[in-house]
């Protein structure tokens, strides 16, 4: 079909041999369409509303969606522009993706450039890797959950969880941003700049080798930032180590002076949620004045 083609309503179905400049595929009320693509190629745009898409092979030009899903395992689509919808990538190659108050699930599909807006969340998982020098900036959130975001990852402004797979070499998190991370592997140089917030959910820790009494809570802030070195075990027993640094920082990494650091036990008061402690951290022979609440008290 070498012409454009409109489906309202029903299942499409293409076959490997399947040429077309461009498609619209629209569910109608209360029933949503269905596209399925296994082959051949659309030289234009596909558009899909109220739809639930999926690729296994072929080539796109273009696709932009709306209300729908969209599930992707194999094939090349050169640019997809998503709103209000979920994006399941799970192979295959995808260049250029534009999303906004979408969820985008990435796994092992190779995706080149992207930019997320208006709330949207990415969620990093197995066999995702976003490679080195990714920068994370606007209003969207970041899950990394058996994936790897590579080396020198900037985070600006981003709500970020971690609960396993690797955050690469002197990532750092800028001011606004919010992480939080319970497992997975925590490459070195780490950097928290002023106005971040970081916190780890831990097994133990210690700082300068001393390990940290959490008594009676389960959320104690870290306000040192001398020079001490905090290490210990994230819940899922993995190895951590955070610099923490004062105020006439020189060095490209570390915990620094006006960021916010926090440290999480499970508490089985909560049934495994964290509750506020209301004392900051206090060591074995570390002077009281170095411990203070979460909330600033």
């Amino acid at each position: 079909i070498n012409s454009d083609l409109t489906v309202e309503g029903g299942v499409f179905r293409t076959i490997p041999n399947f040429l077309s400049k461009s498609i619209r595929v629209v569910g109608l009320e209360g029933q949503r369409s269905a596209l399925q693509f296994s082959g051949g190629e659309i030289l234009g745009e596909v558009e899909i509303q109220n739809t639930d898409a999926a690729v296994h092979g072929g080539r796109i030009a273009s696709v932009v969606t709306e209300s729908s899903t969209f599930a992707m395992s194999s094939g090349v689509v050169l640019s997809m522009t998503a709103s209000k919808s979920q994006i399941d990538l799970n192979g295959g190659e995808l260049a250029n993706l534009v999303a906004s108050a979408s969820v985008i699930n990435l796994a092992s599909t190779a995706l080149g450039s992207y930019e997320l807006l208006d709330g949207s969340a990415l969620n990093v998982r197995e066999g995702a890797n976003l490679g080195p020098e990714t920068r994370f900036e606007g209003d969207f959130s970041v899950a990394l959950d058996g994936g790897e975001i590579g080396d020198f990852a900037d985070f600006s402004g981003i709500e970020f969880t971690m609960e396993s797979g690797k955050l690469g070499f002197a990532s750092r998190f800028r001011e606004g941003s919010n992480a939080r991370i319970s497992g997975g592997l925590l490459q070195n140089r780490l950097r928290l700049d002023p106005g971040a917030i970081l916190e780890l959910v831990v097994q133990d820790a210690s700082l300068d080798g001393v390990a940290i009494d959490f008594g009676d809570f389960s959320l104690i802030e870290i306000s040192e930032r001398g020079g001490e070195v905090l290490t210990g075990y994230l819940l899922d027993g993995s190895a951590f180590r955070l610099d923490l640094r004062g105020p006439q920082i020189t060095d490209l990494d570390g915990v620094l002076a006006g960021s916010t650091l926090r440290l999480g036990i499970p508490s089985p008061a909560s049934a495994g949620a964290l509750a506020i402690a209301g004392l900051g951290v206090c060591r074995r022979r570390r002077p009281a004045a170095a411990c203070r609440r979460p909330d600033g008290a």
